[in-house]
């Protein structure tokens, strides 16, 4: 059972960053901001896990999470970016 777990896992991962970096697009925002999560989970989990104390840039990452998630909640740009058009026109 595990192993159909991680096959999914890695199947998902990269449709996932592409859907991701699409609604990224939906709102303006360049498809790099995709990084923040990429790197700050990590960090995160890494403090989690082994307890070292890396405060800082815990703190760092649960701001990033933050701003990452309005970006991705925010509506869409009205009208055309510069990604292309409205998806829902």
């Amino acid at each position: 059972m595990q192993s159909l777990s991680e096959t999914l896992c890695v199947k998902l991962f990269l449709p996932g960053i592409s859907v991701v970096i699409r609604r990224l697009h939906d709102t303006n925002k360049p498809g790099w901001y995709m990084l923040i999560l990429l790197f700050t989970m990590p960090i995160l989990l890494i403090e989690y896990l082994f307890g070292i104390d890396l405060q800082w840039m815990a703190i760092f990452g649960v701001f990033g999470i933050l701003a990452f998630c309005v970006w991705l909640f925010q509506s869409s740009d009205e009208g055309e970016n510069q990604y292309g058009p409205k998806p829902t026109s």
